[in-house]
């Protein structure tokens, strides 16, 4: 019983950061319809807000995950570094998908999206308040 309790804390912990970094990979893996030139139908400001949310989620979520025990301090470490290597994996992938490209900008803006994400939590995790509801 206890080996189970263990799985489903695990399954609870990571499972909202794989399924995050799934999605992330299936919307990364879709090519352009038209090609290289369709990209210029998609609003920039959009691509670079979709770039940012989805790493400040996936920061997010990995800083919950990896915070197990009060840890926050090395889970921020771990978050950031996590993203940044998913969010460059991420657009090497894009290299061989049809009409997707390497974009090193797109990681800068993924990279600001987890650290916003994460001086968020910081901010929030150190609050007079918030240590006032955690005693």
């Amino acid at each position: 019983m206890e080996l189970r309790s263990s799985i489903l804390r695990l399954a609870y912990r990571w499972g909202p950061v794989l399924f995050w970094m799934a999605g992330i990979s299936y919307f990364s893996s879709r090519s352009y319809p038209l090609g290289p030139l369709s990209r210029s139908e998609h609003s920039d400001v959009i691509n670079r807000v979709a770039h940012f949310a989805e790493y400040a989620g996936l920061a997010a979520l990995l800083h919950r995950a990896a915070a197990e025990g009060g840890r926050e301090h090395r889970a921020s470490w771990v978050s950031l570094v996590v993203s940044l290597a998913y969010a460059i994996f991420d657009e090497l992938h894009q290299k061989f998908v049809p009409g997707r490209g390497f974009e090193l900008a797109d990681v800068g803006y993924d990279l600001a999206g987890a650290i916003v994400a994460l001086g968020l939590i910081w901010v929030w995790s150190a609050s007079p308040r918030r240590r006032h509801v955690r005693r």
